[in-house]
């Protein structure tokens, strides 16, 4: 199975120690976890014992990190149960990645088949049933699924378990069998070169940026990167003295040095999130591509107090040249040939703000910079 070694590779990165029972169900996950270098194992023949071992592990590691439990399909599931329960009420974060037969085997009979979807009910903070692996299924979609579900287990103020059901089909042992891995791995090839997890979560909370212009709630954390980047420094050491968090150090240093940027916005119910926006593509220079749903389309960026800093960020003594960045159809822009037209067009770094577009040619574009140009998302 080629999803097992994706999965544990981002594992090893934001899971603290990896512990598993015997059965043959997870044997592509136990096996991935037992190869990896830097896995840190624990293995046990019981459920039970196993699930109170990950709790305590979780509870008493300094990092916050959870330990994640492999389990097999079937009732040993639920002997989980327990210490899922003990988890979700003392707020203890525990990633539980149980195997499961494929969708065509369920209410068959089949032997150790049942509904393991939803047997922790309500004491999950996030459940996630994912398909067999297949060449049809990106492997970036299955490490992102990992990231979504430790971000959940994690999440303040009460972090808990979270369940990853994996459905496996038989040969569960590694085989000689031909197999593609171009589709599946698409998007990943520079990932797996690196010592970095996929997708890093950036957290704020407790951390206000320096200088934040007062606008609203939404449009303050946004538009208070604008500083630095008005400084136009290039240090990314004195951003990360600065931001007082590495990763914001880091995410300011990606945007500095993006030679082809491109503002991405989906939704926003908060209007100050559309000014805030604006003064952010304003500060970078970047184009803006807003959703029909972005609250850009119909002049909610223009808020009192938001024109004098887009107009003193671009130059301008009317603040007219903000409209220029605004694309209002960047789906109609995108109409030309996906192989040339499309690669002429391709940003090297692209700031999504928001949910997933409506636009189904604007998400393929994007996808398509992942997977063919390396785009950092």
């Amino acid at each position: 199975m080629r999803a097992g070694p994706i999965l544990v590779m981002q594992l090893v990165y934001i899971a603290a120690v990896t512990v598993c029972p015997a059965g043959s169900r997870s044997s592509p996950l136990a096996l991935a976890a037992a190869s990896h270098p830097r896995s840190q194992l624990t293995v046990a023949i019981d459920e039970r014992s196993l699930g109170f071992w990950a709790l305590g592990y979780s509870r008493a590691n300094p990092t916050g990190l959870p330990a994640a439990v492999i389990c097999s399909s079937g009732t040993a599931v639920a002997n989980l149960l327990p210490a899922v329960v003990e988890a979700s009420q003392s707020n203890i974060p525990l990633l539980l990645l149980t195997a499961d037969r494929p969708y065509e085997m369920r209410d068959t009979g089949a032997n150790q088949t049942i509904d393991q979807v939803k047997l922790f009910g309500g004491y999950c903070r996030w459940t996630s049933d994912i398909i067999p692996p297949s060449e049809q299924l990106p492997g970036r979609i299955v490490v992102s699924t990992v990231d979504t579900a430790v971000r959940y287990a994690t999440a303040s103020p009460a972090p808990g378990p979270v369940h990853l059901n994996f459905q496996f089909r038989d040969p569960l042992a590694p085989n000689a069998a031909p197999w593609q891995p171009d589709k599946f791995l698409q998007g990943l090839e520079g990932w797996q070169q690196s010592a970095e997890p996929y997708t890093a979560i950036l957290n704020l909370a407790g951390n206000p940026l320096p200088g934040l212009p007062t606008i609203g709630g939404a449009a303050a954390a946004a538009s208070g990167v604008g500083p630095w980047l008005d400084g136009g420094s290039s240090n990314s050491s004195s951003m990360v003295a600065a931001a007082g968090n590495p990763q914001l150090g880091q995410l300011l240093q990606l945007l500095l040095n993006a030679e082809r940027g491109l503002i991405v916005v989906g939704e926003q119910v908060d209007s100050g999130g559309a000014a805030a926006t604006m003064q952010l593509a304003a500060a970078l220079g970047w184009p803006v591509a807003a959703d029909v749903l972005s609250n850009l389309r119909v002049g909610g960026h223009q808020l009192p107090g938001a024109g004098a800093h887009l107009s003193s960020s671009i130059g301008s003594g009317n603040g007219s040249s903000v409209s220029q960045l605004l694309m209002h159809h960047f789906d109609h822009v995108l109409l030309g040939d996906q192989q040339s037209w499309w690669s002429k067009l391709q940003p090297d770094v692209v700031l999504q703000l928001g949910p997933r577009v409506t636009s189904k040619r604007v998400n393929q574009f994007m996808v398509r910079g992942l997977c063919l140009n390396g785009l950092i998302p």
